[in-house]
């Protein structure tokens, strides 16, 4: 998870989740601490992209973890998400929405089976849910 002598890593998410830890950095990888803390903590890959990301929630449900984040795409903004396994590997990037205007930042809630993600644009909420298999509805 070495990004060079150039590069600066920070914290931009954080969750306990049972006994895990999940720690979000900001070079779109995580560390997954176990409960033992004897156990080295896994690297996590959160997404597979080089755009900087900003404004990171995280939300835990029975089968791993769903984190959202929103992005600068191509002149947009972009609200994104990744499904994450309880073991820490990456299960997919979703991409929930684009838009012209800034958006605020996402936040993620889950009952255990699905995950809810909500953010204002231009003062109107609005929001998906996402099941435990990645479907949006």
């Amino acid at each position: 998870m070495n990004c060079g002598a150039s590069c600066t890593q920070h914290i931009t998410g954080l969750l306990l989740a049972g006994d895990d830890l999940l720690l979000l950095l900001s070079n779109w990888y995580g560390l997954l601490f176990p409960a033992d803390l004897h156990a080295p903590p896994r690297t996590v890959r959160i997404w597979r992209t080089s755009a900087p990301q900003d404004a990171v929630d995280v939300a835990a449900g029975s089968h791993g973890y769903l984190a959202a984040w929103r992005e600068e795409s191509e002149g947009s903004m972009v609200i994104r998400a990744s499904r994450i396994d309880a073991n820490g590997n990456y299960l997919d990037g979703l991409v929930l929405t684009t838009l012209a205007a800034i958006p605020s930042a996402p936040a993620v809630a889950g009952d255990g089976e699905n995950w809810l993600v909500a953010w204002s644009d231009r003062g109107t909420i609005r929001g998906v849910r996402i099941s435990s298999n990645g479907t949006v509805r």
